[in-house]
Formats: structure tokens, C-alpha cells, sequence
């Protein structure tokens, strides 16, 4: 039983290791994906704003003469 034990800590001392190395990997991916993910929403508002301006809209046109 006793050697169990020992065994039982080294595993759960290497998981934690393991598990402390991962986690600001983990972060550091999300901020990555979550600053991409702005990115590209500003650019898809860019574009429809650009694609509204080059269509123009009935409220953009001078009144008729």
C-alpha cells in the first residue's frame, strides 16, 4: 500500500505540473482567438459600411429637380 502511495503522489505532482504549464497556454490561445475574432468583426463592419457608401442609400441622394 505504502508504494501505492508514493506512486499516486508522483502522478498527481506531474499532472500538476503538467496542468500549471498548460493553463496560461490556454489563456494566452483565447486572447489570441478573442483579438481575432474583434478583428474580423471590424473588418466585416468596414466592409458593409464601405459596400452601403459605394451603393449609396435613397437617404444619400440629392432631391429631384
Amino acid at each position: 500500500m505504502q508504494g501505492n502511495l508514493g506512486l499516486l503522489t508522483t502522478l498527481h505532482v506531474i499532472l500538476t505540473l503538467i496542468l500549471a504549464g498548460l493553463v496560461p497556454f490556454i489563456f494566452r490561445r483565447l486572447d489570441a482567438l478573442r483579438r481575432q475574432q474583434q478583428y474580423l468583426i471590424t473588418l466585416i463592419y468596414r466592409l458593409m459600411d464601405n459596400q452601403r457608401l459605394d451603393k449609396g442609400s435613397p437617404d444619400d441622394l440629392p432631391p429631384k429637380t
